[in-house]
């Protein structure tokens, strides 16, 4: 089974009914259960569009309130937690680009390029999670995340028993705890990136 578990803070005004465009247009790459995680305060839409656009991607929508200090990360471990009982591998994304109001296009664009890499093919990464445990686009090695890799852009989907296992430790939290997650379920050798590595990949915002 295929799962989804997606973050949006739907700030109001900014481009987070985008990303359940791009979710609905790739439906069929879950196939378990669906969660999206909204964050609110008094920035942020809520209510019917919120609910609408859930229901457009078949998931189930839990609000929680904002943490303006650790953002996703805040409530990572809680969410996961929903998926106990479950198996297979989940896909994690977030609405990148709606605190960006620069770099708004190419925020919008890097995460164009990893639903696409991440979500068109899902049975490519059914087979590629047949050898490794994590896939993603943009790895990077080096300590972020309190881990020693990452996928950039905190798209990534992971062998559901491992980031349960990994789920346990709450300890290693930070803003960037959630891009971190895989690095820290996951040895390097075991993940799998689905962009070339030599690229230099840089500040993908710019």
């Amino acid at each position: 089974m295929r799962h989804l578990l997606f973050f949006v803070y739907p700030r109001a005004g900014s481009c987070w009914r985008v990303h359940f465009d791009r979710l609905a247009q790739y439906r069929n790459a879950w196939d378990g259960l669906a969660v999206v995680v909204a964050a609110f305060d008094k920035t942020t839409d809520r209510g019917k569009d919120l609910s609408e656009a859930a229901l457009k991607i078949g998931a189930e929508l839990v609000m929680v309130e904002n943490d303006s200090v650790l953002g996703e990360a805040a409530h990572f471990k809680g969410a996961l937690d929903l998926f106990k009982g479950q198996s297979g591998s989940i896909f994690y994304a977030h609405g990148k680009g709606v605190t960006h109001t620069w770099y708004l296009e190419n925020a919008v664009a890097w995460a164009d390029g990893m639903y696409l890499l991440n979500l068109r093919e899902p049975r490519m990464i059914d087979r590629i999670l047949q050898q490794y445990k994590a896939v993603g686009a943009f790895r990077k090695i080096g300590w972020h995340g309190n881990a020693p890799w990452h996928f950039s852009g905190s798209f990534f989907w992971v062998d559901l028993t491992s980031a349960l296992v990994a789920n346990t430790d709450a300890s290693k939290l930070d803003r960037y705890g959630t891009e971190g997650f895989p690095g820290r379920a996951v040895p390097l050798e075991k993940s799998f990136c689905l962009t070339p590595e030599e690229h230099p990949w840089t500040n993908l915002y710019q």
